[in-house]
């Protein structure tokens, strides 16, 4: 039997912690790490946005974490609603009298009284203006501002509600909703990909505000509405934003809550 000298012993021991690393990687983490194609700058300049986040392995490893997360809802109906809206987040809300709701939005104190509009654009209502993996996570100066944000925030979001709710179950012994506490953070942005459409000089559109957020929110939880969504996972997504656990909390929540019925 030969001796295995201390350098190959050293060697081996390496090559086996990197392999046991890379196992234990998250799907996202390894995408992240795993070589990459080299592009120079003028190439991933003369891609689209939507472009960009289909060629980016980390965003579409995340879009693939979301999705892996809505196959575990419990419920059929409200698991296949939920995978159509992240397949397709199609704004059916933008079907609405729009002069209506605006007129009651204002009237509600809602809307600001110079809005000249309530939905952003769209041409077909039936599509999303782009996919939900090439949305930014939110407009410049804010977070994930980049082709495919959105998918990387929703899967931090997810995937941290659904540790939250296995340490809650364990270490509470709560008996919490996994529907309403996972499948509420899924959709909590739902209509960024409507919201922070990409413009033709690579900026995206300019986010308006509605009962005192950024409008995304609470067009997102009108679209719940309106979709016949339950009500206790409407309210979960609306505390996305805040949580009712002061008085000025439970004042956002309701107002979030107020509008998106008026919308819906």
């Amino acid at each position: 039997m030969s001796t295995l000298s201390r350098r190959n012993f050293l060697h081996g021991s390496a090559l086996v912690g990197v392999s046991v690393a890379a196992a234990a990687m998250t799907p996202m983490a390894a995408a992240a790490a795993a070589p990459k194609k080299c592009r120079s700058v003028g190439e991933v300049f003369s891609m689209s946005e939507v472009e960009m986040a289909k060629n980016s392995e980390v965003v579409q490893s995340a879009y693939d974490t979301i999705v892996k997360s809505v196959k575990k809802i419990r419920n059929p109906s409200l698991r296949s609603t939920i995978l159509n809206i992240v397949q397709n987040p199609a704004p059916t809300i933008a079907r609405g009298d729009e002069a209506a709701i605006m007129a009651s939005l204002k009237k509600a104190g809602l809307l600001n009284v110079n809005a000249k509009s309530v939905f952003p654009r769209i041409e077909d209502k039936t599509r999303s203006p782009q996919p939900f993996w090439s949305a930014p996570g939110s407009g410049y100066g804010s977070h994930h501002a980049y082709p495919g944000g959105l998918a990387t925030h929703t899967a931090l979001n997810v995937v941290s509600a659904e540790a939250l709710y296995e340490n809650y179950r364990h270490i509470n012994n709560l008996d919490l909703d996994w529907d309403d506490a996972v499948g509420g953070e899924i959709l909590h942005d739902l209509h960024k990909p409507w919201v922070f459409q990409w413009e033709k000089n690579h900026s995206c559109r300019v986010e308006q505000q509605l009962a005192g957020t950024g409008e995304h929110h609470v067009l997102s939880i009108a679209e719940s509405i309106k979709r016949g969504l339950p009500s206790s996972f409407v309210v979960a997504q609306a505390c996305a934003h805040d949580h009712p656990s002061s008085k000025q909390g439970e004042a956002l929540v309701v107002g979030w809550l107020k509008a998106a019925s008026i919308i819906a």
